[in-house]
């Protein structure tokens, strides 16, 4: 059974959904999945793959140093969920750092469900690698600022499983924040997801 969360936002981030959608999805529910990860044990490590980060939609106005900067930041936050939630050395139990660019209510949620939202699960040793990493922005921009960014983001992992879906995000004074997320994990050999938020 999927549990729907709500996130209030801002005024500006509540037009978005009214005029173009592109924070759809804002939500996140509580279960547990069955964890997917994949790595291969010891041997030589590949050099890493590079996450490709690209701009959708654009809603509004905003030059390209603009769009440009906006790839920027909100990729490291992105590349910094991915890389502290799935890749790299396993087993671990402390997940923080993963969340640590997802608003309080958000990172709640999150940790509530780690099977979805990281390789917690895994217990082996293993080394987790990606196959491919993509980013697509839909950005909404009010007077030239970016004031609301929707990242649909595609991981594929070495084993077999990808992890896809949306991230929604809000600028603070602290930098980009995600205030809401709908992911599902999907086996590549198969059909059928693992687990998704809804």
């Amino acid at each position: 059974m999927n549990i729907r969360f709500t996130t209030t936002v801002t005024a500006a981030l509540t037009g978005l959904a009214l005029t173009g959608g592109l924070l759809a999805g804002c939500s996140g529910s509580d279960g547990g999945g069955t964890p997917g990860a994949g790595g291969s044990a010891g041997g030589e490590t590949p050099a890493p793959v590079v996450t490709v980060t690209t701009v959708g939609a654009l809603t509004g106005d905003l030059d390209q140093a603009g769009q440009d900067q906006v790839s920027e930041e909100v990729g490291t936050v992105v590349d910094g969920w991915l890389d502290g939630a799935y890749l790299g050395d396993f087993p671990r139990t402390d997940f923080t750092d993963a969340f640590a660019s997802f608003t309080p209510g958000a990172a709640e949620r999150a940790q509530q469900q780690l099977d979805l939202m990281t390789n917690a699960s895994l217990t082996a040793e293993a080394t987790v690698e990606a196959v491919s990493r993509s980013v697509s922005l839909d950005i909404l921009a009010v007077k030239d600022k970016a004031v609301g960014v929707t990242a649909s983001v595609d991981l594929v992992l070495a084993a077999g499983e990808e992890i896809s879906g949306t991230l929604d995000l809000t600028p603070t004074n602290g930098g980009w924040q995600v205030f809401g997320f709908e992911i599902t994990r999907t086996p590549t050999t198969g059909s059928t997801p693992t687990e998704e938020a809804q």
